[in-house]
């Protein structure tokens, strides 16, 4: 599994999808 190609993508589709919930299961800053 390429996690590090599809990084960006997936992350902007799960922080889109779960403002704020998908960022803080990445753990990804969700300030947008």
């Amino acid at each position: 599994i390429m996690a590090h190609s599809s990084f960006p993508y997936y992350t902007l589709g799960t922080i889109v999808h779960g403002l704020g919930r998908g960022g803080k299961e990445l753990g990804c800053p969700t300030g947008i």
